[in-house]
């Protein structure tokens, strides 16, 4: 099990602030986080698909402002799910992975890959057709502080969460008794591209930029419907850190006038997938 405990400030801002700021903090010594290098651009999906109870308690916890609150989710840094996806299935979505995925990349440079970078980037987004790994968490908040706990999911554990017995998962894992004493179900999947930049001088300090925020209504990864745009025209930067924010960040936040703004991608997906239909109570 993996546990995190920090402070996350949220701030909504503008792409072209969110490059000013990434420049800064590039000048300031932030680099992006090792994981992210294999990636276009250095940013990778984040694919979620939420629980909550018949009522959506969970979902008013949070419109209602309540200082202690928790989510439960499965999370998953892909776009989706899937058991197989072949090279002829991502081929359809983009010519340039039957390419790469040729037996010798001389057709690659034929074709207009000219640059290693191009390779590279092609091949990074040929390799989500691995199955990624599934993370089942817990995200609690008590005012201000984040608790996050979080185990790794086998496909077959991830089966019996939707569509078998809960009650191995529990007692393996007994943090996540709601799943069985609340009946939760899965309610939505979000997904948005994340850009991360971390400290070699400040360990616990993480700044990630999320953007094209979209979601749908599905109860399985591997069978997402539609997606419709959450926040397309702003991006979301979360601030992590455990311990005080260095005092060039806070002349950065002056900068540019930020202040701190409550902004939850579950519920904003939520109110959004239910437009025209109220949510339960």
């Amino acid at each position: 099990m993996q546990q995190f405990t920090r402070y996350e400030f949220k701030y909504q801002i503008t792409p072209a602030i969110a490059e000013a700021i990434r420049a800064r903090l590039l000048r300031f010594g932030m680099e992006p986080d090792p994981g992210s290098i294999k990636y276009p651009n250095n940013t990778y999906p984040v694919t979620s698909l939420y629980f909550d109870t018949p009522t959506m308690s969970d979902y008013h916890d949070k419109a209602g402002g309540f200082l202690r609150r928790k989510k439960i989710r499965v999370r998953i840094y892909a776009p989706y799910l899937a058991e197989k996806q072949s090279v002829a299935f991502f081929s359809r979505l983009n010519p340039i992975y039957s390419i790469i995925a040729s037996p010798r990349c001389d057709a690659a440079r034929k074709m207009g890959l000219s640059s290693d970078a191009d390779e590279k980037n092609a091949t990074s987004l040929l390799s989500l057709s691995a199955i990624p790994k599934i993370w089942l968490e817990k995200k609690e908040k008590h005012e201000m502080l984040v608790l996050k706990k979080r185990v790794l999911l086998s496909l077959e554990e991830y089966d019996n969460l939707l569509y078998g017995s809960r009650l191995a998962l529990v007692q393996n894992y007994p943090l996540f008794l709601p799943l069985l004493t609340d009946s939760m179900h899965s309610t939505a999947m979000v997904r948005y591209q994340r850009e991360p930049l971390v400290s070699p001088y400040q360990s616990n300090l993480r700044i990630t930029f999320d953007s094209l925020i979209e979601a749908c209504h599905t109860h399985d990864l591997r069978f997402p419907m539609p997606m419709i745009p959450i926040a397309k025209d702003f991006v979301i930067m979360e601030v992590k850190f455990s311990f005080g924010l260095p005092h060039w960040f806070r002349l950065i936040l002056s900068e540019f006038n930020l202040r701190r703004q409550s902004f939850s991608k579950y519920g904003e997906s939520m109110e959004a997938l239910h437009r025209f239909h109220p949510i339960p109570r």
